[in-house]
């Protein structure tokens, strides 16, 4: 995925957004990386203003970690219960602009790249329906992760050579229960030769 996230890096006006923990990304990826677009978006920028605005409650109240300042005056219990109610209410805002952030970004992408797994992350909730779905070797993945994005799509290409290498299967029971079979084969099996195109 990675692979091909950084070809596509290369081409002018192409907006792609990479899914998954930037520490399991390759370093010329990360850029594009979700949670790298998302820290650099206007809308993280005023999530922050907003936990900035939490530290500083935080601080008075004394709480997580906060040490009151010396000499500052004690809180009555009616100011300290409107400082919670402002603090719940500056969470639910900062979670808020997070999300709205997660969005934009998500809603602008042209290309979106994960894994098979990966493209169950909540983040693609924000995205209806995937024009195309790409799996790339698609011969080597297990049938039942194909269809987390496959079912994101309307049209779906598989890649890959159903000649090569098979999927890597650890468990013999789960083999033997037909979960160790690739979507590749099964449309190879249905359909035949007349799904197959060459490049």
């Amino acid at each position: 995925v990675d692979n091909i996230a950084e070809r596509l890096s290369v081409i002018k006006g192409v907006k792609i957004v990479r899914l998954g923990h930037p520490a399991r990304l390759m370093e010329s990826v990360v850029d594009y990386s979700l949670d790298s677009l998302v820290a650099r978006s206007d809308g993280k920028a005023l999530a922050k203003d907003a936990r900035s605005d939490i530290d500083s409650i935080l601080k008075q109240l004394g709480g997580k970690g906060c040490k009151a300042k010396k000499g500052a005056k004690k809180l009555g219990k009616e100011e300290r219960g409107n400082m919670k109610r402002e603090l719940s209410a500056l969470r639910k805002e900062v979670r808020a602009r997070e999300e709205a952030a997660i969005k934009e970004v998500m809603t602008n992408a042209q290309v979106v790249l994960a894994t098979n797994t990966g493209a169950a992350m909540y983040s693609l909730s924000h995205v209806e329906q995937f024009d195309v779905v790409v799996i790339d070797e698609a011969a080597q993945a297990l049938e039942v992760s194909c269809w987390i994005p496959t079912l994101k799509g309307t049209k779906l290409v598989l890649a890959g050579d159903h000649c090569q290498l098979a999927p890597t299967i650890t468990s013999k029971e789960a083999e033997k229960k037909g979960l160790g079979r690739t979507l590749f084969q099964r449309m190879i099996d249905m359909y035949g030769d007349s799904i197959v195109r060459m490049l």
